[in-house]
């Protein structure tokens, strides 16, 4: 980790820590609704935690998850303080379960918290609480949900672009179409629920079907965008093979489960045979052989020019013997 990266993690995790301190200072006691409140938020985040996705960046990886559905809903149902806290809570456990590294979990805890924190912040710009079912509540969840997802998305692409050396307009305006879909369906589904509790908790249930088909849709959508880029890689080094400045270059290859890199293998193997095809001295030697990290053959030694043929040596001729009389 770079110093630079290393300096905004250590940032992030001490703002989230104070905004942490601020949202459980909030309730002066915690009653047993805002713990229970707290409780549920964890869990939401916890189960939302089952459909994230994942876009690879190099070393790094940006998730895409369905909390913002979770947060929208809590921002209005929660007591202040709760929606901060239960995310917070809900970030650690699933993190914590899948064994992520220790700098990333309270990289991820912080800047949840940030965020979190922000859009309770906007939701008390009124003075008084909304009503869930206010027309007025909704816009003001979904300010409050934009500020908080500018402040994720941020904080995200800026370790991301220090960690992988990459621009940070590049890893934060890349997957854009993504990120602004999956912002609306959350953001939309999160205040529906909302609306439905309020109305009738039991109304929640029939936002579970819509919830998993946006899901899906989400994943569909990031396979073809992780298909696009990997078709623009292969494009550009079969072009490269194509000119003949590398023929001893290969295709990328990623991970091996999806479709395209199981063509790029097959057709690494074509190349490895039409190079082998090759005797030694055709064959290019280049210095950007990485993809197939193979010395280059040595050229042939040239041949030796044909001996002059030299003519037959044949015996002296006797002399005939004298004419007898």
């Amino acid at each position: 980790m770079t110093r630079r990266a290393r300096a905004l993690v250590v940032l992030v995790v001490l703002a989230g820590l104070a905004a942490l301190a601020r949202a459980v200072a909030v309730q002066a006691e915690w009653t047993g609704e805002a713990v229970l409140a707290a409780a549920v938020v964890a869990l939401g985040v916890v189960a939302a935690d089952r459909f994230t996705l994942e876009l690879p960046h190099g070393l790094e990886t940006e998730h895409f998850s369905l909390a913002d559905a979770v947060w929208s809903t809590a921002i209005l149902l929660a007591p202040p303080g709760a929606p901060t806290v239960g995310a917070v809570a809900g970030t650690v456990i699933w993190q914590l379960a899948r064994r992520w590294p220790l700098r990333k979990l309270a990289f991820n805890a912080g800047q949840v918290a940030l965020g979190l924190a922000a859009a309770e912040g906007v939701m008390a710009l009124p003075g008084h609480r909304l009503a869930p079912d206010d027309p007025a509540a909704w816009g003001l969840a979904a300010v409050a949900m934009a500020v908080c997802a500018l402040i994720n998305a941020g904080l995200v692409a800026g370790v991301i672009a220090l960690l992988g050396h990459e621009p940070f307009l590049r890893v934060l305006v890349g997957p854009w179409r993504l990120t602004l879909a999956q912002w609306l369906g959350n953001v939309s589904v999160g205040i529906l629920a909302a609306v439905a509790w309020h109305a009738s908790p039991f109304g929640v249930a029939l936002l579970a079907i819509p919830l998993g088909l946006l899901a899906l849709a989400y994943r569909a959508w990031l396979e073809s965008s992780i298909e696009r880029d990997q078709m623009e890689q292969m494009m550009a080094a079969a072009d490269v093979i194509a000119r003949g400045d590398g023929l001893g270059d290969r295709l990328p290859v990623g991970d091996v489960e999806a479709r395209l890199p199981r063509l790029a293998l097959a057709l690494n193997g074509m190349l490895e045979r039409i190079e082998d095809a090759f005797p030694a001295s055709a064959r290019p030697c280049c210095a950007s052989r990485a993809s197939s990290m193979r010395p280059c053959a040595p050229p042939a030694p040239s041949c030796s020019p044909c001996p002059t043929p030299r003519p037959r040596p044949t015996s002296p001729r006797r002399a005939p013997p004298p004419a007898r009389r």
